[in-house]
């Protein structure tokens, strides 16, 4: 693009060049109109050719001089009309230039106005965007984020400005990064139907410290709150598999002690730690409340997880059922973060909500940490969790369906941990009080005060 140094190079005539100077942007600017009708003015150039021109043709060819004065003023005449004409042109196309120049610096500012007024919109408007955004990160919905974005006309086209020209704005997409960084990406739609997407995502996190920065600061709280209790967990499970491996010393001092001992005459060998000989003085017998009774660190740790989760599941039912059967619906929708009211920058869940989705978390972190044997990120968890709420559309069988697969795995560990009889002992014999349900699920299920005495003196329970 040309400037005001390029045309002063042009070689212009002084006043062309003072006309074309006052472009550069002051109140007393020319139009680039009359710019335009200044600079095809003729020159002083012209006005040389054009009395040249009036000799030549007052020279009455005599002879050879006469004829060759008259061609030399003639040429020279014509070279300075050829000069002034390029120098005509020269400017008009520096003057193309200019105005090309001007329509991109209205285009621009038209934008960054655009900008501006929607930077005004979504400050004024700050606790709908945070809304939307919190639920696009939790739960993967963006139509709040749309609904924010339709609201404003000028909001709407600054975010279409991402898409190919031509497209029509359809909505927003939530994108989630290698990283774990979610963005929202603008859609839309060309006029023969195909897709397409704007090239720029808007972090999420970018938007809030942008609009809402102390909803970023309390994210990022939470962010390091999990990550340090990752870390203490992991120093745990550190210490556990220690004492585990300690206990399976144990284990292989016991097993060979009692190989040691002769099957014939048992008495000549001590029993091993934890174990006593029977009365028929021919098989040992786990001493109760003795070391083979009890789990190790290990299987403690895990008791506890079986335990938070069943204990999970439990709460589940009772919140999301009904007593007819009938599910919830009030309270799965809250649940979901659908039009939820919000305290300054907080959800404002009602109890049965929040405490339908702690469980759901609970239960989710449960199975995750069982599964993987460590610590899960926040963000995983509550994707799982997501994943098993039931919707608007559940009915109560599909509702149970999703559950079960959790509900299952629980019970499974615990039946594959061999801790079911040692946990809850069966009744003594000749007892044949029905006071205790023995359905599947109630056998399956820890004794908890059993567990927690446990695991307080083994440290892992404070």
């Amino acid at each position: 693009m040309a400037n005001l140094a390029d045309i002063a190079t042009g070689s212009m005539d002084s006043d062309t060049l003072a006309n074309l100077m006052k472009l550069s942007g002051s109140p007393t600017s020319l139009p680039l109109s009359q710019a335009s009708d200044l600079a095809n003015q003729p020159t002083a150039d012209d006005q040389t050719a054009q009395s040249l021109a009036g000799i030549a043709s007052q020279i009455t060819p005599g002879g050879n001089i006469s004829a060759i004065l008259k061609g030399v003023v003639q040429g020279v005449g014509l070279t300075k009309k050829q000069q002034a004409q390029q120098k005509r042109d020269a400017a008009n196309r520096y003057l193309q230039q200019l105005n090309q120049h001007q329509i991109d610096l209205t285009q621009h500012q038209q934008e960054m106005q655009q900008i501006l007024q929607a930077g005004e919109y979504a400050k004024a408007n700050q606790d709908h965007l945070v809304n939307g955004l919190q639920i696009a990160d939790q739960f993967g919905d963006t139509s709040e984020v749309d609904r924010f974005i339709r609201a404003n006309p000028v909001m709407q086209k600054v975010i279409a400005s991402q898409l190919p020209d031509g497209a029509t704005y359809t909505g927003v997409n939530l994108q989630t990064g290698p990283d774990g960084v979610k963005s929202l990406v603008p859609v839309g739609q060309l006029p023969d139907g195909t897709a397409v997407s704007g090239s720029k995502p808007m972090n999420i996190d970018s938007i809030l410290s942008t609009f809402a920065p102390d909803v970023l600061a309390a994210r990022a709280a939470a962010r390091g709150e999990a990550l340090k209790q990752g870390l203490e967990i992991q120093k745990k499970q550190a210490e556990i598999a220690t004492e585990h491996a300690q206990a399976g010393k144990y284990a292989a001092e016991a097993k060979s002690a009692a190989s040691d001992v002769s099957s014939s005459h048992p008495g000549q060998g001590k029993a091993p730690a934890g174990y006593r000989w029977a009365a028929d003085g021919q098989t040992l017998e786990t001493i109760p409340g003795g070391p083979a009774t009890k789990p190790s660190g290990t299987e403690a740790g895990q008791l506890a997880i079986v335990t938070q989760g069943q204990k999970a599941v439990g709460d589940i039912r009772k919140i999301m059922f009904n007593a007819d059967g009938s599910l919830n619906k009030s309270t799965l929708v809250e649940a979901s973060g659908v039009n939820v009211p919000f305290v300054g920058k907080t959800p404002a869940f009602s109890e049965k909500a929040r405490e339908l989705r702690t469980a759901f978390y609970n239960m989710a972190n449960a199975k995750l940490r069982l599964e993987s044997g460590a610590a899960v990120p926040e963000s995983e968890v509550q994707r799982t969790a997501d994943a098993y709420l039931a919707g608007i559309m559940d009915t109560p069988a599909s509702a149970e369906f999703k559950l079960a697969a959790p509900d299952q795995y629980f019970k499974d560990f615990l039946h594959a941990s061999g801790r079911e009889a040692t946990l809850n002992p069966p009744p003594a014999a000749g007892n044949t009080s029905d006071s205790t349900p023995t359905t599947p699920q109630s056998q399956l299920l820890l004794a908890p005060d059993s567990i927690d005495a446990e695991l307080r003196r083994r440290g892992v329970l404070k």
